[in-house]
């Protein structure tokens, strides 16, 4: 019988329920590929296979079939520019000390248009 992990490791999501960050595990549900998922702050937990279940890539808005949110790690924002204005609009503080949270799909698109639209007429002065 193999031999079940004792300890869990940092994830870049955070949870939808306290805005906590999130622990994995592997072996969740005794099956080859789940994981365990738990809130480092909260406790909420969940098993799955691709995203945890208690974190904000999940969270849909009410009647919607897709998901409106993900989750983000702080080092995007350097790579992303844009990434802070839709912060902002989500309502992730980026002067908190928590290194992950979330944003929301559409200001994460939105910013990023403004951004490119911006940038493309700087290129032309």
């Amino acid at each position: 019988m193999p031999k079940q992990p004792t300890s869990y490791s940092l994830t870049n999501h955070a949870c939808s329920h306290c805005g906590g960050r999130i622990l994995a595990r592997s072996g969740g549900a005794g099956i080859s590929g789940y994981v365990n998922y738990l809130c480092s702050c909260c406790e909420a937990s969940g098993s799955g296979m691709i995203n945890p279940p208690i974190c904000y890539c999940n969270l849909k808005w009410r009647g919607s079939d897709i998901n409106n949110y993900r989750c983000i790690h702080k080092e995007e924002l350097i790579t992303s520019p844009w990434l802070k204005d839709a912060c902002a609009h989500s309502g992730y503080d980026l002067n908190s000390q928590q290194m992950v949270g979330m944003v929301c799909l559409e200001a994460e698109r939105t910013a990023r248009k403004r951004w490119e639209n911006v940038h493309e007429k700087a290129k032309t002065l």
